[in-house]
């Protein structure tokens, strides 16, 4: 039997239908509470909100993104627009860069063997190197 959580009695407990998502309402006849012991849950399961928010990351509209998952476009937009809140609070992690290698030519292009410079970038000591027998077109 249930429990009233009000005044914890067991007897006069009667349904009283159902909520909007589908759990048994209950009311006390006692004391005149109306409750849910066990309510369902009502929101979209949290893989559905991150598929929603990645579609949209990749160009999808929202109402297009709604269609495909069969959700409600307002919910889609509230999603994706929260999601937006809070990556703008968050500080951006801090990036682990590989160093950036760049190449210029640095003698004419006649000779067979090319010699470039490459030069470091990122916060990466100068460095400075010749390099020969570079086959490319610069």
């Amino acid at each position: 039997m249930r429990t009233c959580p009000q005044c914890q009695s067991t007897e006069r407990q009667v349904k009283n239908g159902q909520t909007v998502a589908g759990s048994q309402r209950y009311w006390c006849q006692g004391c005149g509470r109306k409750y849910t012991p066990a309510p369902k849950a009502h929101s979209y399961p949290p893989e559905v909100r991150a598929l929603a928010v990645r579609l949209s990351s990749e160009g999808w509209s929202r109402r297009g993104i709604a269609r495909h998952l069969g959700v409600a476009h307002q919910s889609v937009s509230n999603w994706v627009t929260r999601q937006a809140a809070v990556l703008a609070e968050a500080p951006p992690p801090p990036a682990a860069v590989d160093p950036v290698w760049t190449a210029t030519p640095s003698s004419s292009a006649a000779r067979a063997h090319r010699a470039c410079s490459v030069t470091a970038v990122d916060g990466m000591d100068d460095m400075d190197a010749t390099i020969t027998d570079v086959v490319g077109a610069f």
